[in-house]
């Protein structure tokens, strides 16, 4: 399948460090993705207000609270914006998709995993329950 001519936006919300940079390396590498990076959920709500995105992905390196209110807060405000949210352990999925996320993955899932969710919401954006 052939990417769209407009390239997938995707924003990645994860705080400095090891993780982020193999995600950021990760988001990178994929043809078609333009990257921008946050540290957090309200600069992540700036970011969202001024910059068209069609995927959010949140990391797992975030505080539970904060994901799921960056979570809720994206759907209010965004509801059309893609929300992959990473996690490291399967405890916390109900609550994540509860607050809104559309997909959830392992922090460790693979690059194509990666992929696949970032492009498979690029210019459909059904509203999936």
């Amino acid at each position: 399948m052939e990417s769209a001519a407009r390239p997938a936006t995707v924003l990645l919300v994860s705080q400095p460090g090891v993780m982020r940079s193999a995600l950021h390396s990760i988001l990178q590498s994929l043809s078609g993705a333009i990257i921008m990076n946050t540290d957090g959920a309200l600069s992540a709500c700036d970011l969202l207000e001024s910059q068209q995105t069609d995927s959010v992905v949140i990391d797992a390196n975030l505080p539970l609270a904060e994901r799921v209110a960056l979570l809720a807060r994206i759907k209010r405000q965004f509801p059309l914006v893609f929300c992959l949210a990473l996690t490291t352990t399967g405890r916390h999925h109900q609550l994540l998709k509860e607050a809104g996320a559309d997909l959830i993955l392992m922090q460790n899932c693979s690059r194509e995993d990666i992929k696949r969710a970032v492009f498979s919401n690029n210019g459909e954006h059904d509203s999936a329950d």
